[in-house]
């Protein structure tokens, strides 16, 4: 949406909101078709299970604001050209390209897991690079990536 987004920053963190309570909105919205409406029961129920957060002390709206302030282009999501299943499938693509290239090119392991993959340790370096080169080819960005070893 043409707006970056500083790499090095997180943008859950931005708000004066806890970062699960401001990533559990940015997630939920993904899956609407627009802005308006509170939160899901699904949401509420899972961030509790998860997290022992109880989404009925936040305000949706005060949190929508704060996360829109944080991260500008979901500000736009009602009219905004994405929706959850494109971009899940350009995700899905990152990933796949990602193990073919290891695989075919580096004669490397890697299995996916939602999103992310798991490689030999001795790999992560070269799959960081994969996966970065993949990811900005979909995309036109560099992602943020993290390693959990």
């Amino acid at each position: 949406m043409d707006q970056p987004i500083d790499p090095a920053i997180d943008p859950y963190s931005l708000t004066r909101f806890p970062r699960d309570v401001a990533k559990a909105y940015a997630a939920m919205l993904m899956g609407r078709k627009t802005t308006n409406g509170d939160w899901a029961d699904n949401t509420k129920k899972n961030l509790f299970k998860k997290k022992k957060i109880d989404l009925n002390q936040y305000p949706i709206e005060e949190v929508k604001a704060a996360v829109f302030e944080a991260i500008p282009p979901l500000a736009g999501w009602d009219s905004s050209p994405y929706r959850w299943d494109g971009l899940q499938y350009i995700e899905s693509s990152i990933i796949l390209d990602t193990i073919e290239i290891l695989a075919y090119e580096y004669d490397v392991p890697a299995l996916p897991v939602h999103d992310s993959i798991i490689i030999p340790t001795k790999d992560v370096d070269l799959a960081r690079k994969v996966l970065s080169s993949c990811f900005q080819r979909h995309t036109g960005c560099l992602p943020m990536l993290k390693v959990k070893g």
